[in-house]
């Protein structure tokens, strides 16, 4: 048993991922509203899992085993998104991190083709410093330079990445979690649904 095991795949019919704000806020008499901020945004993760058999079910009920509830993260990438929007983006050969800017909420690649579209929600990641995994999106579209250069504002807040972190990847990024509650994996005698709830982990 470790952290960061892949997830498996099989059976995944629905995988809701959904940005959640890591913040508190009162309104005033005004109706103006205080935000507090409890610390970064972070990914939560609701999937259904519909097994085709009960061999399937088995590795589903395996992996959950060996998380241990909360003791051990697992990895996942956008399982109904595991691409960008750009239908012609099939490798992430020669893209390149050339800079996080924590402060500026960005990330810039390189080795993108010229002219190169990023879109709105298109999902971006790498290995960090901590050696964990950062999985964001694109919140405005942008449009490589010349040179195949583009710096995209992200969130969630970006982290420094790893001193010797492979490419970045928009095919298949992985984001890392962790269990939320407990699966629920109701036994029934032709029918084998999974589902569980998991909270992005950001080292």
């Amino acid at each position: 048993m470790a952290d960061g095991e892949l997830a498996p795949f099989e059976g995944v019919v629905e995988a809701s991922w959904e940005l959640d704000e890591n913040q508190t806020g009162t309104v005033t008499n005004s109706q103006a509203t205080n935000i507090l901020e409890l610390g970064t945004s972070y990914f939560t993760l609701d999937c259904r899992v519909e097994c085709r058999d009960r061999d399937e079910l088995d590795v589903w009920k395996a992996f959950f085993t060996r998380r241990r509830f909360r003791a051990f993260s697992f990895t996942m990438w956008p399982t109904l998104r595991p691409r960008p929007r750009d239908i012609t983006v099939l490798s992430d050969a020669g893209l390149t991190l050339d800079n996080v800017d924590t402060d500026n909420w960005t990330v810039t690649l390189s080795g993108l083709a010229a002219g190169a579209v990023i879109h709105e929600g298109d999902p971006i990641g790498y290995r960090t410093a901590a050696n964990g995994y950062w999985i964001g999106h694109a919140m405005f579209e942008t449009t490589a330079d010349g040179s195949g250069v583009a710096t995209i504002p992200v969130l969630p807040v970006p982290r420094a990445p790893h001193a010797s972190t492979p490419a970045p990847q928009r095919i298949r990024p992985l984001g890392e979690f962790k269990l939320t509650e407990k699966p629920r994996i109701p036994e029934k005698f032709d029918d084998f649904p999974v589902s569980f709830k998991a909270r992005q982990i950001i080292t």
